[in-house]
């Protein structure tokens, strides 16, 4: 298990950067965790750039050794990407198959497809394709009783109007993203509930 020592001081694990620093201007923390580490996104855009026909795509979060350490597995253990080519398209399409193992689909569902499908958008431009298709494939997907009242609420609720429209900086690359750089167009929310709570 980490210590409170291997963590940022705000108590959350390192950004990629921090994390680099850390190993810099650490002895005892290079040490411990210098030779660590695999950059599975920056593989996949090496690899979506060189032979975007490769099966073996896959950025996993699943890492037995530690299972019994962790407060809690991922949840979203494993994502695949995988491309193709549409007739009378120049670029190729590019896809995301997520799996996610326990799926609170109230308060989680909507995050999760939110945040992988601005992955795929982001990933896309960084390798110059066409966002295709996110694909979830769920083992437990589950409500919790202390959602019941708001998922109710949430049924009665209709749509607005128009479909929202995600826009990217096209001067960016993967890496490079601030959230000054996504601009959600079109979107006119329902009110935000602040109380609904989260179950662990």
């Amino acid at each position: 298990m980490k210590e409170i020592n291997d963590l940022h001081p705000d108590g959350r694990p390192y950004t990629k950067e921090e994390f680099k620093q850390k190993i810099k201007s650490d002895k005892e923390f290079n040490k411990k965790y210098g030779n660590q580490g695999i950059n599975q996104l920056q593989n996949i855009i090496d690899t979506l750039k060189t032979n975007p026909d490769d099966r073996r795509m896959i950025v996993s979060a699943w890492a037995p050794h530690d299972i019994k350490d962790m407060a809690l597995p991922p949840c979203h253990w494993s994502y695949q990407f995988y491309t193709n080519q549409h007739p009378n398209e120049e670029k190729r399409r590019l896809h995301i198959k997520m799996n996610i193992r326990s799926w609170d689909i109230f308060l989680g569902g909507p995050f999760n497809i939110a945040s992988y499908a601005l992955l795929l958008m982001m990933m896309a431009q960084e390798v110059d394709m066409i966002p295709g298709d996110l694909i979830i494939s769920a083992g437990d997907v589950h409500i919790y009783e202390n959602h019941l009242e708001y998922i109710l609420k949430q049924l009665e609720r209709n749509s607005k109007g128009g479909v929202p429209k995600m826009v990217l900086n096209p001067e960016k690359g993967f890496w490079n993203f601030i959230p000054e750089d996504f601009t959600l167009e079109n979107y006119d929310p329902h009110s935000n509930w602040k109380n609904v709570p989260v179950a662990v």
